[in-house]
């Protein structure tokens, strides 16, 4: 990855970590990682490996693209809602994404039966 790519990809850290309201030793904790190491993705002077990406998707409950950008040559923005959230649906997501693993797979049983009905 080139120096731009590495700048988008932190670009993209930052706007996920503030709008799920983390400071940057919260992020660390949940990953793992030290600040320090958060506070160098979001600069651009490192690239997360990996299997940092897939964790930070998880975090924030996006596609590994809302991180790393859309593939080559696709077109295709990163964010790949293709709708506005309203304010309960916002509240809903920043609330799932506070839940432990186990929880979020909680809420993904009961919506599904939910959305059945």
């Amino acid at each position: 990855m080139d120096e731009e790519n590495n700048n988008e990809i932190g670009e993209n850290i930052y706007r996920l970590r503030v709008a799920a309201e983390l400071s940057q030793s919260q992020l660390a904790e949940r990953l793992g990682l030290t600040r320090s190491a958060i506070s160098q993705y979001e600069s651009g002077r490192i690239k997360p490996r990996m299997g940092t990406v897939e964790k930070l998707a998880n975090v924030f409950s996006v596609p590994k693209t809302d991180i790393i950008g859309p593939a080559p040559g696709t077109g295709q923005p990163a964010d790949d809602t293709a709708m506005a959230l309203a304010d309960d649906e916002k509240a809903l997501v920043e609330l799932y994404r506070r839940c432990t693993d186990q929880n979020k797979h909680a809420i993904m049983v009961v919506a599904e039966s939910l959305s059945a009905q």
